[in-house]
């Protein structure tokens, strides 16, 4: 279910949209090419992560001290609990190359920092694309989407942000 949810979210964004059928707009949605694919499973990967930090650490205790957050990072660095979904997550994000992570940069920060008006979401695709791709690394990219556990939400605010602008996301990857 929880796999699924992201995606059903996008068909009924396009649907309130466009006033399509929930059919096709899943159609339209679905029908997207390789980053698309690439963008999903970096959602689901991303929201298993999520889960797993909060399963691990709940956030609920609020500012933790200097030594838990030690505490934290020993555990993590030494492997002493076993972390799958981050090390899945991991594991995908080295998989890509140079193009599809600076376009999964660039979407994560429309997402996150998108203005709802068109051309301001425009201006920050164009800007922000231009930015990475002159300025940042493969190294930093990657640095990039681990340093946020919402990076699922803000990769779907992203999608949901080209949409509304008529943005298609393959081209994202393909103008390195």
């Amino acid at each position: 279910m929880t796999d699924r949810k992201d995606l059903k979210k996008l068909v009924r964004a396009r649907m309130a949209e466009t006033g399509e059928s929930y059919t096709t707009a899943l159609r339209h949605v679905s029908s997207g090419g390789r980053f698309r694919a690439i963008v999903e499973k970096t959602i689901r990967l991303a929201a298993a992560w999520r889960e797993e930090e909060h399963r691990l650490y709940p956030p609920d205790r609020g500012i933790i001290s200097g030594g838990e957050l030690a505490r934290r990072m020993r555990e993590r660095l030494s492997g002493a609990v076993p972390r799958p979904a981050f090390h899945a997550y991991m594991e995908h994000l080295e998989g890509l190359d140079r193009g599809d992570i600076v376009a999964l940069v660039t979407l994560h920060y429309v997402g996150r920092n998108g203005d709802p008006a068109a051309d301001t979401v425009e201006y920050a695709f164009t800007t922000q694309r231009a930015y990475v791709s002159r300025e940042e690394s493969r190294v930093t990219g990657l640095n990039k989407l681990i340093e946020r556990t919402s990076m699922d939400r803000d990769l779907v605010s992203g999608l949901k942000l080209a949409a509304k602008i008529g943005l298609d996301i393959e081209e994202l990857s393909r103008t390195t």
